[in-house]
């Protein structure tokens, strides 16, 4: 028998699991050789068991910058590997001892070569064992043992200095932090929830920024890092002559500056104006600093899922202000699974968001599809490189009315890899791309670049695959003006959608606006997948609407969403999410299509959550299977 490190017969004795199994499998973690100890540069430490003690020291400690952070110990492959879980257990604590209020050794693990046992440093059962076997690619439990423990994945402190700290902490935390921070910025500033959000993320960018450069210039290098490179700290902040260096130094003279280099030599869109402040005391922004600075939010969630401003969001903003920025994560990852997005060598479907809010669809696609790159064992890791950037490039496309909103969501694709230089400010559902003549040029060349893009006669862009939550509430009406100037270009804004008789519809809700904007915008056998107000599927009064859809598209899915999905954007509007695939031909036949109710999407009337509760990712199961003539 053979894993993916030795032969079975390899293994005939404590030095042979060393040799020819765990140096392999510690090499695969991707740890250099100087973060490596073993038995021969290791300490001896007291340890107990019972009463007695016991000088003890185990086979390799790896390390992680300058602090340990996990303990492994080889035992002949005759020996039960629970009888030694008092040795390293004991010594996991000896050594977390050295660290004064920190705790830098996470996990402990004990292996006879044929059971590999991963514990947390503090308790006595494992987190997870694995057999001879499961050390292969594609098993579940090895791939869980290199998303806990590889250098890249665990979660550690990275410096001790001076009393500094910085490390990253468990992501149910983050929410108790982002919440004090809110509530500091609101008692002290009396602003609304929408108003300290934008304060705090021109804070928070800095702060991820900093932490981004802490990585790439000492931490992935092997470096420890000097005290003086944490500078979002309130000791760095007393250093300084300035009245409000974190504004006057961190985001006037480094942060701005770098965001202008950014658009001149990479094509990025703004995300703050040249001339931006932080509208916030001196004295609220190092309160705030105090609340971050020890926390490392580099790559905190490296699935892509993290979601920082979501995050914060969700514990701080209620009601309307939340809805215009996103949709329940539930929801997303559902449908950009329900859509099956493609990502491979020969092709990449192209995304669309025409109501982006803070991102969030934009985001977990990008994530779906540089997941779906990563583990094509096909490619090259150039391949992946150069398709990822590509992905991020050509293949992510937002469009996001309020300016503030679209720069929000520049800034949360930029913290997630990227994609930024795609979404643009503009209204979705203008086919004639109109602007006020008092904008700026900026902004300006920015819609006409969107116009240029879409209307293009011999390559005009086009997009695979649109997953949106357009507003439901919204109407639009033909006794405004500015709204009648839009509404007259849609078919749908005509009864029985006959333009030629010039019978209008009242007023539309701008969800069913969308769907023929999407219709115009979508490549041949594109997809739409967007949630809808239920009254568009079933109210005598908007037929016309239904047939607008029969006609223009095959309807893949419905699946009705409880009541309270919208709850926490103060809503309970009836829901649905609504598949549809642009038809080839007019005359193309409609198949059946497949319908599901959801009971729960992840939380309870009240907005409290209760993930376990979900039931959209049975659905999707069930979706794959009527897809698949099962």
């Amino acid at each position: 028998m053979k894993n993916l490190f030795c032969n079975v017969e390899d293994l005939t004795h404590e030095d042979s699991v060393e040799k020819f199994f765990l140096d392999k499998l510690i090499a695969s973690l991707n740890y250099k050789n100087k973060n490596i100890k073993t038995k021969t540069a290791i300490k001896d430490l007291i340890i107990g068991k019972g009463s007695k003690k016991e000088n003890y020291k185990p086979d390799y400690v790896l390390y992680k910058a300058n602090m340990p952070v996990i303990v492994i110990d080889a035992k002949h492959t005759e020996k039960n590997v629970d009888e030694f879980i008092y040795q390293a257990s004991g010594y996991s604590l000896a050594l977390n001892q050295d660290y004064k209020g920190d705790n830098p050794i996470k996990y402990f693990a004990l292996t006879n070569g044929l059971i590999t046992k991963l514990y947390n440093w503090d308790e006595k059962e494992p987190i997870l064992e694995l057999n001879f076997e499961d050390f292969s690619e594609n098993n579940p439990k090895y791939k869980k043992l290199i998303e806990l423990i590889s250098v890249n994945k665990i979660n550690n402190i990275i410096s001790s200095v001076d009393g500094f700290t910085f490390k990253r902490i468990e992501k149910n935390a983050v929410e108790g932090i982002f919440r004090a921070c809110h509530n500091l910025i609101w008692k002290k500033e009396t602003i609304s929830p929408t108003d300290a959000f934008y304060e705090f993320s021109k804070l928070f960018f800095i702060k991820l920024k900093q932490d981004k450069d802490i990585h790439n210039n000492f931490i992935e290098k092997g470096k420890d890092v000097p005290i003086n490179e944490f500078k979002f700290s309130d000791k760095w902040i007393e250093k300084q002559d300035a009245n409000n260096p974190i504004n006057d130094i961190l985001f006037k003279q480094r942060l701005l500056p770098f965001l202008k280099d950014e658009r001149e030599k990479k094509n990025k869109k703004r995300i703050f104006e040249d001339n931006e402040v932080i509208e916030l005391q001196s004295a609220t922004i190092k309160e705030v600093v105090k609340l971050l600075q020890h926390i490392d939010f580099y790559n905190i969630d490296e699935d892509l899922n993290g979601r920082m401003f979501e995050t914060f969001l969700s514990a701080t903003v209620r009601g309307k202000d939340l809805g215009q920025f996103f949709t329940p994560r539930s929801i997303v990852k559902f449908m950009v699974k329900m859509a099956d997005i493609e990502a491979n060598k020969n092709n990449v479907d192209r995304i669309f968001d025409g109501c982006a809010g803070s991102g969030g669809f934009l985001i977990d696609a990008m994530a779906d599809m540089v997941e779906k790159i990563e583990n094509n064992k096909s490619l090259s890791n150039k391949e992946k490189n150069d398709i990822k950037d590509n992905i991020y490039s050509n293949n992510i496309y937002g469009v996001e009315k309020s300016l503030k909103n679209s720069r929000v969501s520049r800034m949360n694709l930029w913290f997630h890899g990227d994609g930024s230089s795609n979404v643009f400010c503009l209204d979705t559902l203008d086919k004639q791309f109109r602007y006020d003549p008092g904008l700026s040029n900026e902004r300006k060349k920015e819609i006409e670049e969107f116009k240029k893009r879409v209307q293009d006669e011999k390559n005009s862009l086009r997009f695979e695959i649109v997953l949106t939550n357009p507003p439901f509430s919204t109407k639009y009406e033909w006794s405004k003006k500015d709204e009648k100037a839009i509404i007259e270009d849609y078919d749908i804004s005509y009864k029985n959608l006959d333009k030629t008789k010039n019978e209008r519809v009242s007023s539309l809700k701008s969800n069913v606006l969308f769907i023929e904007r999407y219709y115009d915008l979508l490549a041949d056998k594109g997809k739409l997948l967007t949630v809808i107000d239920e009254s568009v599927l079933n109210a005598e009064k908007e037929s016309d609407y239904r047939k607008f859809i029969l006609d223009k598209f095959i309807i893949k899915a419905v699946i009705s969403l409880p009541r309270n999905s919208f709850i926490n954007a103060d809503t309970n509007t009836k829901t649905s999410i609504l598949y549809l695939r642009k038809k080839s031909t007019p005359s193309e036949k409609q198949p059946p299509i497949f319908m599901a109710i959801s009971q729960n999407v992840g939380h309870s009337d009240s907005g409290k959550p209760e993930p376990e509760k979900c039931d959209l990712l049975a659905i999707l199961d069930e979706f794959k299977k009527f897809e698949n003539g099962k």
